[in-house]
């Protein structure tokens, strides 16, 4: 199975292909602002293991309040905060960015989120593998009933 990091490095060598194409038309790369090329996640295979709700408290916690963050479950099931980058496009959940100094996350936060993060959690990753497309998490939807969520997310392990 393929990973969030060997899809950056695809990308990157077809970045660094893109403009060695442009240059050697003999246009500057310079001049270029949008690269029409994408990687989309598809879903394939079982995950491994599903994330806990101190898993997430973990993460949040240790991560470093002084950059954009972003809350993501990787494509084993593991969650994660990541500094914002185009990296973040490549997990199967994503949720909205914390932006530095506020303190969602970091030694110094309360971690007042984190319930809702976790429910959230929970509803984009079974989202996720019923329908093996990347999702993204900005708001609660309506099932908010953790054994409910995890028992439908288990029966895809």
């Amino acid at each position: 199975m393929y990973t969030a990091g060997d899809a950056l490095e695809v990308y990157s060598r077809l970045e660094k292909i893109f403009y060695q194409n442009i240059e050697n038309a003999g246009y500057s790369s310079k001049n270029i602002r949008h690269k029409y090329f994408s990687i989309e996640l598809i879903r394939a295979g079982k995950p491994s293991h599903i994330f806990t709700k101190g898993e997430i408290e973990d993460v949040m916690r240790n991560a470093d309040d002084r950059m954009d963050n972003v809350l993501v479950i990787d494509e084993e099931g593991y969650a994660h905060v990541v500094e914002f980058s185009d990296a973040v496009f490549l997990y199967p959940v994503r949720h909205e960015l914390w932006n530095a100094g506020n303190k969602y996350v970091g030694k110094y936060s309360s971690l007042a989120t984190l319930e809702d993060n976790y429910i959230s959690s929970l509803q984009a990753w079974l989202e996720y593998l019923s329908y093996g497309k990347s999702v993204y998490v900005d708001y609660i939807q309506d099932n908010k009933d953790e054994e409910c969520l995890l028992g439908e997310i288990k029966k895809f392990y």
